[in-house]
């Protein structure tokens, strides 16, 4: 049986690399979903919108969408697209 010996360096040096991959991993995926395909309730919560507000997006083509039975599904990569293509820049103008 093989001893290996721990020093408190080795325990810190584990810890940050570990540190350093969890944020990692955090801010990859903080905005991005573990899938491709969102039903409705995910995607009001993700834009913080109501249904029919969701429902308005989609009628006026805002937002397009496959319908599977009964069941709507939106790509996540186009309402990124869609939130990035409305952006407005705002420039406060103070007096000095």
């Amino acid at each position: 049986m093989i001893v290996e010996l721990l020093t408190k360096a080795d325990f810190d040096y584990f810890k940050h690399e570990l540190y350093e991959k969890i944020n990692e991993l955090r801010n990859d995926n903080i905005y991005s979903p573990a899938k491709k395909w969102l039903r409705g309730k995910e995607v009001e919560s993700l834009l913080n919108i109501s249904n029919s507000h969701l429902f308005s997006l989609r009628s006026r083509g805002y937002l397009t969408f496959t319908k599977i039975d009964r069941t709507i599904y939106y790509d996540y990569e186009e309402i990124m697209d869609l939130m990035d293509s409305e952006k407005v820049i705002s420039v406060n103008k103070m007096k000095l």
